[in-house]
C-alpha cells in the first residue's frame, strides 16, 4: 500500500525556538563578520537545543490547536511507545499546554503552520520552568500544515507496526485495527498524531538503518489525560526541591547540568532506564489509588527482610544492564 509520507521539514522554517536565520549582506566589511558569526551561532544554538544530556532518552511532543481544543502526541525513545490526548484548552493562558509540557518535558516540540497564532506560539515558546526542564531546554519546530491533515493522519497511521498487532493484515484490516486503538473522533488528537509521524520519518527517528518503505515498529498508542496524574505547579516543584539542576560552571555554558541537592537525588537507581522510569513518576505524579496501592505492595515486598538477599541478587544483576536504548542509538548514527 502506498503510503503519503511529506518530504523533511525545512529546517529553517520560521517560528522555530531558534529564530529565523538571518540573511547575511553581500556588502564588504565588519557587519559582514557579525552577521555570519550570528548565523553561525543561531545554527549552533539550534544543534544544542536536540541534545540531551549523556543517558537521557530524547521525547517528541506534536501539538495542535483549533477550535478551543488542543491535540498532544509524545513520542519517547526509551519506550518507543506514542502517548496522545485531545482536551479543551483555554485560549487567555493555555495552562493546560504549560501542564503538559513541565510534565512531558519534551525535547522537540512541533506544530502546524496553519493556526500558529502569536498567543499559541508564544505559550509554545515559554520555558515552564527553568529548574526542572531539560537543561538544553527544547527545540519548537513549525511544520507544513500538510503534515497535519486529519485523513492523512489516518493514512500515516497504517505504516506503524504496533507489537502485537496480527502479521499480514489487508489495508482495510489495519485501517479497522486502529480504529479500535485510536478515536477518530478525538480529530485534534489524530492529526498531532499525523503530524508526529512525519517528524520520525522525515527526521529518521525511527528505522534510521532502514528505507522509508518499511514499517514504523512501535510499542503501542496509548491515550494519557491529565486526570490521572496530579497537577502540580512549577512553582510548588520547585518549592519541595524536588529537582534541582546545578548548571556546568563554564562561563560559555559548555557541558551538561547535573542533579543537585533535591528529592529526586535521595534515590538511587541501579540501571539507567529504572532512572528515567523513576523521573517520570516524579514528574508525573498518580492521582489512581490502584497504581499507587500496588507500587506500595512491589515496595513493601522488596523492603522486607525475606526477600532482602533476593534483592540483592537482583540489584546485583541489575547492575550489568545498559542502556540499550542510547546503545541501539549509537550504533545507528
Amino acid at each position: 500500500m502506498e503510503i503519503d509520507c511529506p518530504d523533511s521539514p525545512n529546517i529553517d522554517a520560521p517560528y522555530s525556538s531558534a529564530g529565523n536565520t538571518p540573511t547575511v549582506p553581500r556588502a564588504n566589511g565588519y557587519q559582514d563578520v557579525e552577521m555570519e558569526q550570528q548565523t553561525e551561532q543561531l545554527q549552533m544554538n539550534r544543534v544544542a537545543a536536540t541534545e540531551v544530556p549523556t543517558g537521557e532518552p530524547r521525547v517528541f511532543m506534536s501539538v495542535v490547536f483549533q477550535s478551543q481544543k488542543l491535540g498532544v502526541a509524545v513520542y519517547s525513545e526509551d519506550t518507543c511507545e506514542i502517548s496522545a490526548t485531545e482536551i479543551w484548552e483555554s485560549e487567555q493562558d493555555f495552562a493546560s499546554l504549560q501542564l503538559m509540557k513541565y510534565q512531558v518535558n519534551p525535547t522537540v516540540i512541533v506544530t502546524s503552520a496553519a493556526g500558529a497564532g502569536d498567543k499559541f506560539m508564544s505559550a509554545l515558546r515559554s520555558v515552564v520552568d527553568d529548574e526542572t526542564q531539560s537543561s538544553n531546554g527544547f527545540d519548537v519546530q513549525v511544520l507544513k500544515s500538510g503534515d497535519f491533515m486529519f485523513e492523512a493522519a489516518k493514512r500515516k497511521l497504517l505504516f506503524l507496526e504496533l507489537q502485537g498487532m496480527p502479521a499480514n493484515l489487508s489495508a482495510q484490516d489495519k485501517a479497522a485495527y486502529f480504529a479500535s486503538v485510536v478515536n477518530f473522533t478525538d480529530v485534534q488528537k489524530t492529526r498531532s498524531i499525523g503530524g508526529l509521524i512525519s517528524y520520525l520519518i522525515n527526521n529518521r527517528i525511527v528505522n534510521e538503518l532502514e528505507g522509508r518503505d518499511q514499517p514504523i515498529k512501535i510499542t503501542s498508542i496509548t491515550s494519557f489525560t491529565l486526570g490521572s496524574m496530579m497537577a502540580i505547579s512549577p512553582d510548588t516543584m520547585h518549592a519541595l526541591q524536588i529537582f534541582r539542576n546545578e548548571y556546568h560552571p563554564s562561563a560559555h555554558g559548555i557541558g551538561c547540568s547535573k542533579e543537585g541537592l533535591s528529592l529526586f537525588s535521595l534515590y538511587k537507581t541501579h540501571t539507567p532506564l529504572g532512572k528515567n522510569l523513576l523521573r517520570k513518576w516524579f514528574f508525573r505524579p498518580q492521582l489512581d489509588l490502584d497504581i499507587i496501592a500496588n507500587r506500595q505492595e512491589h515496595v513493601k515486598m522488596f523492603a522486607s527482610a525475606q526477600t532482602r538477599e533476593t534483592v540483592m541478587e537482583i540489584c546485583n544483576a541489575l547492575k550489568q544492564v545498559k542502556d540499550m536504548p542510547k546503545i541501539i542509538s549509537r550504533i545507528q548514527t
